[in-house]
Formats: C-alpha cells, structure tokens, sequence
C-alpha cells in the first residue's frame, strides 16, 4: 500500500500537484514507519520525495528534517560512496541554502561532486 501512495504521489509531483503529492505521500510514510523498519531504503524513498515536495511548498524546515533522515538511512543501508548520495546531499543543500545556511550547504554539494567524479572514474 505504501509504495503505491509513493508512485502515485510521484505523478502528482509530475503535474506540479504538490498539496496532493503531500498528502499520498504522508500516508505512504506513515505506513512504512509501521510496517518497516526505522533504517528501511523504501522508507527513505517516501522520506525524501516528501522532503522535496515540502521544498517546493516552500517549508523548508521540515524538508531538512526528512532530508536529513533520508541521507542517513541511505547513508547506513548503502554505504557512504552509493550512487543515490550525491542527490540525497544536493536535496539536503538546497533545504539548507533556502535556510540561510549555506557553508554548509556548500560542504554538501562539495561532496556530491566529489562522490560523483569518483563514481565516472
């Protein structure tokens, strides 16, 4: 059930329907903190595709909190060199940037490059 709420809020951010995108996918987040494990990849998923819906709400807060979580479980589940990092960093700067943080949005996508130049090595 969960990982349908996901696709389907998915389309939604598609179509720029950001209220309802936010709402499939606290349900979806809701169900996997449930049924899954805290440190779960499919968790992590809904994690940071609402992280990115909150950031075109503009609720920037709450997208570094989920952005944060999703970092870390991608970071433990995969390991610190996986190929989804360097985007789970650039979505966690640009929370940070809008913030007003931005040294160390500026340490993460400094890593993102980083991690994506040794990837194309």
């Amino acid at each position: 059930m969960g990982d349908g709420l996901h696709n389907l809020a998915g389309v939604n951010k598609d179509l720029g329907e950001w209220e309802e995108a936010e709402a499939l996918l606290t349900r979806a987040v809701a169900i996997k903190e449930r049924t899954l494990p805290p440190d779960h990849p499919r968790l992590a998923a809904s994690l940071g595709s609402l992280g990115e819906v909150y950031l075109e709400l503009e609720r920037y807060e709450q997208a570094e909190s989920l952005l944060r979580r999703t970092l870390e479980i991608r970071e433990a589940a995969f390991g610190p060199d996986h190929p989804s990092i360097p985007q789970s960093l650039e979505n966690l700067a640009e929370a940070l940037r809008d913030l007003g943080r931005t040294a160390e949005a500026d340490d993460l996508i400094a890593r993102a490059r980083e991690l994506e130049s040794e990837s194309n090595d």
